[in-house]
């Protein structure tokens, strides 16, 4: 489906962002999640508590028995903004047991597909045409915007660089350097209309 690669906005990214601050609930710091990280659906409901970088705000997208990765580069650390670092750290809070979104995963599954349908039929209230998939594709063209370097941005995305067989060498980009443009990519102009 065309509409499910259209990016949100801007505009859009923030109109989800204030619904979903208003009713900060488990569902809706998800939405906050995958606003700020354009981490795959799965990636976001899928964390563990011990991914939560509380340090270093920060996740850490890791395969486990409930969920497994798209490909190797999907394994990463993403640096988090204050708005989906503090929505996350509260839900691990609130949330019982090892996962942060209980809901949706447990030992042995991620059910990202209940979750797709909840949040896609909520957040279509506001920005029809669009899906959760949408975040993605928005981060795509946040890093463009700012001239991300392709190899920050596909290491920010967990996107294959099966063309660059050095892109694998190493552990990758440090971690400052990596939030600085995810600063730059959702900065003041996104954050400002929130």
């Amino acid at each position: 489906n065309l509409n499910d690669r259209l990016p949100y906005t801007s505009v859009e990214i923030a109109l989800l962002v204030r619904e979903s601050l208003k009713i900060d609930d488990e569902q809706r710091r998800i939405v906050i999640a995958l606003a700020f990280t354009g981490a795959r659906l799965a990636e976001i409901v899928g964390l563990r508590k011990q991914d939560l970088d509380l340090k270093n705000s920060s996740i850490h997208i890791v395969a486990h028995n409930g969920r497994r990765l798209k490909n190797h580069q999907s394994a990463r650390e993403i640096p988090l903004l204050p708005c989906a670092f503090d929505a996350l750290r509260r839900q691990s809070e609130d949330a019982a047991g090892d996962f942060i979104f209980p809901s949706y995963t447990h030992e042995k599954k991620c059910n990202a597909d209940s979750a797709s349908a909840t949040l896609n039929k909520w957040a279509k209230k506001f920005v029809p045409n669009r899906t959760m998939h949408c975040f993605r594709h928005a981060l795509r063209d946040q890093l463009r915007a700012v001239n991300c370097p392709e190899s920050i941005a596909k290491e920010l995305g967990g996107w294959s660089n099966a063309r660059d067989i050095s892109a694998q060498y190493g552990q990758g980009h440090p971690l400052q350097l990596k939030r600085q443009f995810i600063e730059q990519a959702y900065g003041s102009t996104l954050l400002n209309l929130i």
